[in-house]
């Protein structure tokens, strides 16, 4: 029999004074990232991991974070317990302190205004042991972090944490805000705010003493501090683009619970459809354009068998731009490509090869810049673009209003008479966001599931390029 996760603490009671021109006179904790607000987020990877009791420590604008808080534990299945902290003011540490009367067992500790995967959790609990010892979540790619000169830095003798603070030197790794805690950092904290230090490193410090915090690497896995205007644009993007391929799976379990409180019609669909299992495919970008194009007006298995001649023309799954640019016309067409595609490919490998499409950077663009240097391509048009965006690049939050099944599997969801209109279907996608791609492959799945198995691309073609 498995025992329930420790519940989890969440600090948010600050007033987020550097990042007032974004919050727009909201707590800090409700302001959003991509759509969603910080404490939901943090809520969602809390249920992602299995976490199903949280304690959220407010101090500013209480009331407003408490009727917040109250409305997503509805929604999301979870007991939330929210702690009043007058003294706020006075620190993290004093935020903390709040829940000590309320948890004599070990506990996570997180900071509303750190966006991280759920994994980071499961890293903490594993690493767990019966002594009274606290574990901090590290992360030792010291090059990558965002704004590096604000972080708190941790060092290191081992696994063992022997000083923290901002302005250390030398160090070994970032503090990412993700504690498993025992009821002994209470008494540390005590002692810290005796001392007249209300702040958690305070109370970090009177751990270290005694050799009670130990570090927890936590790999690859992603995390941001959105505590400034910069590092609220940095986090969006990288959820946008690499960080949401690198945690797909995560984010999948992320996006359907998002789905199916903001719609509960398109949850019953999705309930019904089962698990997601949308994934990038491993294909080469400009293979993949090149596949794109050559299925473009034909059915699977037609271009299914094209696709395999162009392919074995090269000898190699990665055929080089060059080398299609240099194919003949005769050549492509003695493998049934149109005159049409074979002129679309050509300018397609003239664009990469020529510098004009750099096809490595795209990764790092946003999904509208990524779309407009597609388009430039001929043969390639919106709905290609977007499906490059969710097939190739794994972007979350993609949707393709002019794909037809789109248009049919809206029409079956919500009983409209006609194919809805494109301002229609926008209107229901703008409840999806930021994870219109999740949405997007389950229609998708509602209108194979009672045909064929479905394939990661959808079978019904744009109704335009």
């Amino acid at each position: 029999m498995s025992h329930p996760l420790p519940p989890a603490v969440i600090l948010a009671a600050g007033q987020g004074s550097r990042l007032l021109e974004r919050s727009k006179g909201l707590p800090k904790p409700l302001t959003p990232v991509l759509g969603v607000p910080l404490l939901e987020r943090t809520l969602l990877s809390c249920r992602v991991a299995g976490i199903t009791e949280v304690f959220v420590v407010v101090g500013h604008q209480p009331e407003r974070l408490r009727t917040a808080s109250d409305d997503l534990a509805r929604r999301y299945a979870m007991t939330v317990h929210v702690v009043d902290n007058p003294a706020w003011e006075e620190g993290n540490g004093t935020s903390a302190l709040a829940v000590a009367s309320y948890l004599s067992r070990p506990f996570f500790l997180l900071m509303c205004d750190h966006v991280f995967t759920p994994a980071m959790l499961d890293c903490l609990l594993e690493a767990a042991d019966e002594t009274e010892t606290c574990r901090l979540a590290v992360d030792r790619h010291i090059e990558a972090v965002f704004d590096l000169p604000d972080a708190t830095k941790v060092r290191l003798d081992h696994a063992l944490i022997t000083a923290i603070g901002k302005d250390i030197t030398p160090f070994d790794a970032i503090d990412t805000g993700l504690f498993l805690c025992t009821p002994r950092l209470f008494r540390a904290l005590e002692q810290a705010r005796a001392a007249g230090d209300g702040s958690l490193s305070g109370g970090m410090r009177q751990l270290i003493q005694h050799a009670h915090l130990q570090a927890v690497d936590i790999g690859s896995q992603f995390w941001s501090d959105v505590d400034t205007p910069a590092s609220l644009v940095y986090t969006e993007h990288m959820l946008m683009t690499s960080a949401a391929r690198l945690q797909g799976a995560q984010r999948h379990a992320e996006g359907i619970l998002y789905l199916q409180q903001a719609d509960p019609r398109l949850g019953q669909l999705m309930a019904q459809c089962g698990p997601c299992t949308l994934a990038p495919r491993d294909l080469e970008p400009f293979v993949m354009l090149c596949r794109s194009i050559i299925y473009q007006q034909l059915s699977g298995k037609a271009a299914g068998t094209i696709m395999a001649r162009f392919l074995e023309l090269y000898g190699t799954v990665s055929p080089e731009p060059e080398a299609v640019r240099q194919t003949s016309e005769d050549t492509l067409r003695g493998i049934g490509l149109s005159r049409q595609k074979i002129a679309y490919l050509k300018d397609l490998a003239s664009h990469v090869q020529t510098g004009t499409l750099q096809l490595d950077t795209l990764p790092q663009q946003s999904d509208t810049a990524v779309i407009e240097q597609l388009v430039r391509v001929k043969g390639i048009g919106r709905w290609t673009a977007e499906m490059f965006l969710i097939f190739a690049l794994g972007r979350l939050d993609v949707f393709p209003v002019d794909d037809l099944g789109i248009r049919k599997a809206i029409q079956q969801l919500y009983g409209y008479q006609r194919l809805p209109a494109p301002v229609t279907m926008q209107r229901h996608a703008h409840k999806w966001h930021p994870y219109r791609t999740i949405a997007t492959w389950y229609l998708w799945r509602s209108l194979d599931i009672t045909a064929t198995p479905f394939q990661t691309e959808p079978s019904p073609r744009p109704s335009a390029q």
